[in-house]
């Protein structure tokens, strides 16, 4: 997600995501709200570069040649990073 995105995008996505009540989620604080943004936009976005992993294992068979092997995370790209680190959603973890 966008680094820039308001209190109210963030609850409308975080509903849209979980499922979960508009009171409820407007109840937790606020560094929950981020660190459930971050790592629900995360699980999307993996989500998304597993989908077209496939995809981009055939692009990479049809561009490679007896001279050049193209990979799929070439033409796809690295997977994406939780921001931080691994551990950063660890270290807030929700009780």
């Amino acid at each position: 997600m966008a680094n820039h995105i308001s209190y109210n995008e963030i609850i409308v996505f975080i509903i849209r995501q979980t499922g979960w009540s508009l009171e409820y989620v407007r109840s937790l604080p606020i560094d929950i709200l981020n660190t459930l943004t971050e790592e629900m936009s995360y699980q999307q976005a993996m989500e998304d570069y597993n989908r077209n992993l496939g995809s981009a294992m055939i692009v990479a068979t049809m561009a490679s040649s007896k001279t050049r092997r193209y990979s799929a995370r070439e033409v796809l790209g690295d997977p994406p990073q939780r921001k931080g680190g691994a551990d950063a959603c660890r270290k807030r973890e929700v009780h």
